[in-house]
């Protein structure tokens, strides 16, 4: 393993054992980034942080955004509160190993303030209309609805 692969496991691992460096975004004076297994994904297994036996790990699509991971928190992850410390695991294959995982705050975001084109990777699977005017109309309709939020290491 490579020291730059080293220093990232490494860094995952302190995350892992529950590390929290100031806003829990600090690492030793370090700045904490997203893994790089998120790139090229789009699901994650998304758990309650200390075994919460009330709450199953759920899979979610994520968008990746800067340096947190969007999705929508109104389904799965409704009973989540903003703020919560959560576990965070991705796999290449749904059932296969884990690529990678690490623990997040789940935090709310106002959806209006969200990119389009972040909404739209979360509804890949559904078809937003037939022209411009109806995409937008839609993702109108989902940021009025629905609860979107971050998950930020």
């Amino acid at each position: 393993m490579g020291s730059a692969a080293q220093g990232r496991r490494s860094l995952v691992l302190s995350v892992l054992r529950g590390y929290e460096g100031g806003d829990g975004c600090d690492v030793g004076g370090a700045a904490v980034s997203l893994p790089d297994e998120v790139r090229g994904h789009h699901t994650a297994w998304v758990a309650m942080a200390g075994g919460d036996a009330g709450h199953l790990p759920v899979a979610v699509r994520y968008a990746l955004v800067g340096e947190s991971l969007v999705t929508f928190g109104d389904k799965e992850l409704a009973g989540v509160a903003d703020g919560a410390r959560v576990n965070v695991t991705i796999h290449e294959i749904h059932d296969g190993p884990p690529l990678v995982s690490f623990a997040a705050t789940l935090r709310d975001v106002n959806p209006s303030e969200v990119d389009g084109e972040a909404l739209g990777e979360l509804l890949a699977h559904v078809s937003l209309g037939r022209d411009i005017a109806e995409v937008n109309e839609h993702l109108d309709e989902i940021r009025a609805h629905r609860r979107v939020v971050e998950l930020v290491v």
